[in-house]
């Protein structure tokens, strides 16, 4: 078996709708992880560390994850907290478990890796962690755990209830849907046929059907070469006249501009990869632009260099109040204000809460 899963789950909303990506992304150059898939593989291994240490008995001390900050760490914990909520009376967990779904599917090294596999006497509990702040995820219908799902089911069997939860505690996601193995069956059937397609497109020749979509397209490395995705910059950029700007126009129009947003990132980071490669891409340059964050590399070093005239004390803001004593917090509640939180367009279907009436009724 392969290290890495051709089909794997973290990109079947990719492969599943649009099956020619998997040619597309092998013939892509390797490109450098960022900073935030870096931070978020960081953070994973915090949790990692931290449900070891409340599974595992033996392990009495949890052990500092190498580059961990205090949010980490913080967000770990709520994690943790949210899961214990869930537990079934009867169960046994199973820390960045490796599920195959290969038998399942009929198709070659199928698997994926789970944050946290609960299993249950008559459920099946599959929890993934983000950490990421840009994109909200939500469990409903989500392919990679469904496909992790799929995994769980054949190594342990089927259960009466199949549990599916999304955790992203930085912008206050924690998601729970349920679901049934007959639910899953079908799942398996289109993600077998679509699966197929893919390795068929990829190895044997056939006609690759590139299908550009917000899910899809999203964490997909061929992007900035992707020739579907260059077809429609037309249709993304068309100018609209001011006769036709209506509210049926801007729906179509708000429709484009998250793919537009997809295609422009793609090519500057496709553009500054080249740079930083040294080929020359005529008419640009790299330069520095703001200054990163500075750090301490040893900050006990410093501060004996430095003194204690270079520690702050000041009192602790009310969020960070409530998650330490929610009682303390309700004496003081009546002094906390709030700013109003920044607002964002998405898609009818979203989960997030809609507040466009609170607008409506203030004109």
């Amino acid at each position: 078996m392969s290290a890495h899963a051709r089909l794997s789950s973290s990109s079947a909303d990719r492969w599943m709708t649009c099956p020619g990506s998997l040619k597309l992304e092998e013939a892509s150059p390797v490109r450098e992880e960022g900073p935030y898939a870096e931070e978020g593989t960081l953070a994973h291994s915090v949790c990692e560390s931290l449900l070891c240490c409340l599974f595992e008995k033996e392990i009495t001390a949890r052990e500092p994850v190498a580059g961990e900050n205090d949010e980490m760490y913080k967000n770990a914990k709520i994690y943790a907290e949210n899961i214990f909520r869930y537990l079934p009376v009867t169960y046994k967990a199973f820390v960045e478990k490796r599920v195959d779904m290969s038998k399942t599917l009929k198709l070659p090294d199928t698997f994926g890796t789970v944050d946290l596999l609960v299993v249950g006497d008559d459920c099946l509990q599959l929890h993934d962690f983000k950490y990421g702040r840009g994109v909200a995820v939500y469990s409903e219908e989500n392919k990679q755990l469904m496909m992790y799902a799929l995994g769980a089911i054949e190594a342990y069997g089927e259960r009466e209830r199949i549990e599916l939860f999304i955790h992203q505690p930085r912008i206050g996601i924690f998601d729970k849907w349920s679901t049934t193995p007959t639910q899953l069956t079908e799942f398996a059937k289109a993600a077998t046929v679509q699966g197929k397609l893919a390795l068929r497109m990829a190895d044997d020749g056939f006609k690759v059907e590139l299908h550009p979509s917000i899910k899809g397209c999203r964490f997909c490395k061929a992007k900035p070469t992707c020739p579907a995705l260059h077809r429609n910059v037309d249709e993304y950029f068309k100018p609209v006249s001011i006769e036709s700007t209506s509210d049926e126009q801007f729906e179509i129009l708000a429709g484009k501009v998250q793919m537009a947003k997809i295609f422009i990132s793609s090519i500057e980071e496709e553009v500054k990869r080249r740079l930083k490669a040294g080929f020359t891409v005529k008419g640009f340059k790299l330069v520095g632009g703001r200054r990163g964050v500075r750090k301490w590399l040893n900050e006990e070093k410093a501060l004996s260099l430095l003194g204690s005239d270079y520690i702050e004390k000041r009192l602790l803001s009310p969020t960070r109040v409530e998650r330490r004593n929610k009682a303390d917090y309700a004496k003081v509640a009546s002094l906390v204000i709030s700013a109003d939180p920044s607002l964002v367009v998405v898609k009818e279907e979203s989960m997030r809460i809609d507040v466009t009436d609170y607008f409506k009724k203030k004109l």
